[in-house]
């Protein structure tokens, strides 16, 4: 017995084991089973950067960023990274003219609250209010800065209102002054604020439940007698409070109470589908399902939430009393993988029953019939197969199943569903791969090395049976209909498209294919060919033309085992790091796709692939996956909306030669300036590592340049003059539509860079050049008696060349022409013309005889003049 049926023998055994035995006994009725949606869980502690695991606060700014009050510091939260601000040592309350400090005035952070003008306000245990905007933190003078603040809220007039030790207090949003409320202040224990719908405060804590109104604070009887209020929540028109005893909706305008049936609440949030989530004092999560009832939330640990919040892309963050921050991730693709119906074993092939309903095959598992009212049936195939190691599907032009086995068993659903009948069988226990059936209606199927063409009769009978010469010793995995006719064969030689005996098409390497172990293949309605390959990435054939994409030029793996084309006409993808979605067509030589893997909930991440069936698109449109641990669906409407929204790039640091630069708008550069360094990222709180960017500089480089994951972009050298630099972020799969980040720089030239220092060094070079021409000439003149020969001046040294070129001419016209000359001189009459010959002339004679005086003088032999 070979290694898959002993496999198949022991797992039939233990699952034989759970079933009813006994003769008579009554068989166990069929479970409801659907796919699971769990929530992803992602922690975050001190070796994520987390400055204490004491999680008091939460709230999201307007760019995005995660706000987070601990224990020990405030932290501000990107998706990737926390930045943390330590307590200022320096910082006193003060008023707002004195130099705000580096961090706020303690690290014991009890409560955050983002006011409408963009201000963060931070309540402390023991330091009072700090408040941040523009980039620095200040304190203020509310009780004398040494009482606790735990709670804060804001009024429509943009008064700040905060539940102090010291009692209730009101904060002028442009002075902030700090008011107690009533006059005079009443110490009290209340730690949380809301708004009614009443238009009136409300606030509660150890003193109870009480109503802030115009001059007083007026108390109101909780309905169980308990004063001591642990959950203050605003709800639409209701109010969430709740004691250690109960959790009841309170009405403000008629003052009525309604008790939940819930109890032993300590935190609660409503989702943004109008469900409610709650954590218990116990350390549960608990959540409503579609039926109102209550669900505890798996895959955390038990702990006491400390407060609740809800981004803007839909995720739940909890801060928990010592065990650090939670994400929880809307969960989108299903899962089937329940024991109770042993669906947690490997998968491997996945088909439609035509009724709604689907079939899954399992290695050394047997078969689940899966209804579209929910049941789930086994169907054993030891008895008609020899062993439950089912290897693959198909579901004939009559609607009937076909299971071939990983032992060389052919075999096929009985007419009336009951069973399986064995059609056919190969020796040593040949894997069955693939099955199809051909437009001949013989069906081909792949058997080890080889590939057979059956011609089954109605009853079952196997009329012929023949092997297909021309794919004698390859191993194919996947057989389909060829829009050109024929079939494509898919395994470890490539991918041929064959028509009875003959070979129409072949693709190999030799072709062009990244690599012979082809997967899947897939022909699209532009006419393109798909190939997935093992190992060797994704090919498309288009005209002839090979296109081959890897994980260096965006493919998400370099496995594709499975490929599927939704209503859409998306292409997806299954292989071993998980799920992946074409996000648009291929542009040259680049290749985008979006990757879904365990933090999207595809737990665990692999495909099963290299059987035919391993991935299957059902009549509705959902996506099916089989995996080495259970089955996954994909609706693919659904991650339509898993893509983000583009965020806004963000720059959040500009270096000079290594100095970092106080301003992030504008950069003034020096001449010496170099290597000028910007680091810019994007809030993400779901999928950071989705993020890309791209950069430009206006003069440097105007057209964007694609910088993937890159945050950092160095420029060892700036032109003088004005420049821009934009930044600009998308979510993977999605569009640039955010506004740019920007940074103006501004580079001045050095004084010898300066124009006018440019032409007068110009000038001056020139007239050194003439100057020395001059000279040249005129030493050649004085020697030999004659006149210095004329120069024309270039354009570019026309004047300093003009004056001895307009004497030169003025000679030649003279000796020329005798008295038409000065005529010609007379009537043209320039007081320039006539007055250049006299010059050039004494000009000459002086330089001359200055020249033979120097060059006949001699020093006595006694050496005196």
């Amino acid at each position: 017995m070979n290694r898959l049926r002993r496999c198949g023998t022991t797992v039939l055994f233990a699952f034989a084991a759970a079933l009813p035995v006994g003769a008579g006994a009554a068989p166990a009725p069929a479970p409801v089973v659907a796919p699971t949606h769990a929530p992803v869980v992602q922690r975050y502690g001190g070796d994520e950067g987390l400055p204490q695991n004491g999680v008091n606060a939460l709230v999201q700014r307007h760019d995005g960023h995660l706000w987070i009050g601990t224990h020990g510091g405030l932290a501000r939260f990107d998706g990737r990274a926390f930045k943390v601000f330590r307590a200022d040592p320096q910082l006193r309350p003060a008023t707002s003219d004195v130099t705000p400090g580096s961090g706020p005035a303690s690290d014991r952070i009890l409560a955050l609250h983002e006011d409408a003008r963009g201000r963060l306000w931070i309540g402390t245990q023991d330091a009072g209010i700090s408040l941040y905007e523009d980039g620095a933190f200040r304190s203020l003078p509310a009780c004398r800065g040494t009482c606790q603040v735990g709670a804060f809220v804001e009024s429509a007039d943009g008064r700040i209102w905060a539940a102090s030790s010291t009692g209730i207090l009101r904060i002028d949003p442009v002075t902030l002054q700090a008011v107690p409320f009533p006059g005079g202040g009443v110490p009290s224990r209340y730690d949380h604020l809301a708004w009614g719908r009443d238009g009136v405060l409300y606030a509660g804590g150890h003193a109870g439940f009480a109503a802030i109104l115009e001059d007083r604070v007026e108390p109101i009887a909780m309905p169980d007698g308990i004063d001591h209020v642990v959950v203050l929540e605003p709800d639409g028109d209701t109010l969430w409070v709740a004691t250690r005893g109960a959790l009841f909706a309170f009405d403000p305008v008629d003052r009525s109470w309604r008790r939940h049936a819930v109890a032993d609440v300590n935190q609660l949030i409503r989702d943004p589908h109008g469900r409610l989530w709650v954590g218990t004092y116990g350390g549960e999560l608990l959540h409503e399902d579609e039926q109102g009832h209550w669900q505890a939330v798996g895959g955390l640990p038990r702990m006491f939430a400390v407060s609740l919040l809800f981004d803007d892309q839909g995720n739940l963050w909890i801060g928990s009393h010592n065990k650090g921050l939670f994400r929880l991730r809307e969960p989108w693709i299903g899962l089937m993988a329940d024991p109770r119906a042993a669906m947690n074993l490997p998968a491997r092939a996945i088909i439609d029953d035509g009724e709604g309903g689907l079939w899954f095959a399992f290695s050394c598992g047997g078969l689940r019939h899966w209804h579209a009212d929910g049941r789930i049936e086994t169907l054993s195939l030891s008895d008609a197969l020899g062993s439950e190691c089912a290897a693959t599907l198909a579901r004939d032009r009559a609607g009937r199943v076909w299971i071939g086995s990983g032992d060389g068993y052919l075999g096929r659903l009985r007419a009336d569903g009951r069973g399986i009948e064995r059609i056919a069988t190969w020796p040593d226990g040949a894997s069955i791969r693939a099955i199809h059936e051909a437009a001949d209606g013989r069906y081909w199927i792949a058997v080890d090395r080889s590939t057979y063409r059956l011609a089954v009769a109605a009853d079952g009978t196997v009329r012929s049976r023949e092997a297909v010469g021309a794919l004698e010793d390859m191993a194919a995995n996947q057989i389909v209909a060829a829009r050109a006719g024929g079939v494509w064969v898919v395994g470890d030689r490539g991918v041929l498209r064959v028509d009875g005996d003959r070979v129409l098409e072949r693709w190999t390497p030799q072709q062009g294919l990244s690599s012979r172990f082809a997967r899947a293949v897939l022909e699209t309605a532009d006419g393109a060919l798909w190939i997935g390959t093992y190992g060797g990435g994704l090919n498309r054939i288009r005209g002839g033309r090979v296109d081959r994409y890897d994980r260096d030029s965006g493919l998400f793996d370099d496995t594709v085992s499975c490929l599927l084309a939704d209503a859409d006409g998306r292409l997806w993808f299954g292989g071993n790091r998980g799920v992946s979605l074409l996000a648009a067509a291929p542009d040259g030589a680049a290749i985008e796709t979006v990757g879904y893997t365990v933090g999207d909930g595809l737990v665990p991440a692999e495909i099963n692939g290299g059987t035919q069936g391993a991935c299957h698109r059902d009549p509705s449109g959902r996506l099916w996956f089989a995996l080495v641990e259970g089955v996954a669906v994909i609706d693919p409407a659904r991650a339509r909306d898993r893509v983000a929204a583009a965020p806004a790039a963000l720059i959040e640091r500009v270096a000079v030669d290594g100095r970092t630069q106080p301003s992030l708008e504008r950069l003034h550069l020096g001449a010496a300036a170099q290597n000028l360094e910007i680091g810019y990222s994007a809030v993400d709180l779901s999928a950071p590592e989705r993020t890309r960017f791209r950069f430009r500089l206006s003069g440097v480089n105007d057209d964007w340049i694609e910088a993937g994951r890159n945050r950092t972009i160095v420029y060892p050298s700036i032109p003088w003059g004005e420049h821009v630099f934009e930044v600009q972020a998308r979510s993977e799969g999605g569009a640039w539509t955010s506004p740019p980040a920007t940074l103006a720089i501004a580079r001045s030239a050095p004084w010898y860079q300066r124009p006018w220092v440019w032409l007068l060094t110009t000038l001056l070079s020139l007239l050194l050049v003439v100057d020395g021409t001059r000279g040249a000439d005129l030493e050649t003149a004085c020697a030999s008696g004659a006149p210095a020969p004329p120069r024309v001046g270039s354009a570019g040294s026309a004047g300093p060349l003009s004056v001895p070129a307009a004497a030169a001419s003025n000679r030649r016209s003279s000796s020329a022409s005798g008295a038409n000359g000065l005529r010609s001189r007379h009537t043209e009459g320039s007081t320039a013309g006539r007055s250049s010959r006299p010059l050039t002339r004494i000009w000459r004679r002086s330089g001359c005889a200055a020249r033979s005086r120097r060059s006949t003088v001699r020093p006595s032999p006694s050496g005196s003049w």
